[in-house]
């Protein structure tokens, strides 16, 4: 399934009108129906956004436009696992999870 039919389809899974996602994401109503036809693309901010809106994967999203490269996805059972329960976490709980450095350092 490709971003446009992920945000239609989560959309109208949602009982979520175009004219109210709009509102939800603050972008227009034309913008959700071009993305939703594969006219337009979202920039990095709204696609974040569709994705809290929606309720999809950020992640998943984020690879479908193109700001994270297909290869990043999980290459194992163990790292889809601990990436579904991070996605689980609010975003207060995950920010508290990454400065207290028991995920590491990460890449400088």
């Amino acid at each position: 399934m490709n971003f446009a039919q992920m945000v239609r389809q989560n959309r109208t899974d949602l009982n979520i009108g175009v004219r109210e996602l709009a509102r939800r994401a603050d972008c227009s109503p034309t913008m959700v129906a071009h993305m939703e036809s594969g006219v337009s693309m979202p920039g990095y901010e709204l696609t974040v956004r569709l994705a809290e809106e929606l309720d999809l994967p950020v992640d998943r999203l984020l690879i479908e436009t193109g700001f994270v490269p297909r290869d990043a996805r999980p290459r194992t059972a163990f790292e889809a696992e601990l990436m579904r329960r991070v996605r689980k976490l609010s975003r207060a709980d995950q920010e508290r999870l990454l400065k207290s450095g028991a995920l590491g350092k990460g890449e400088a």
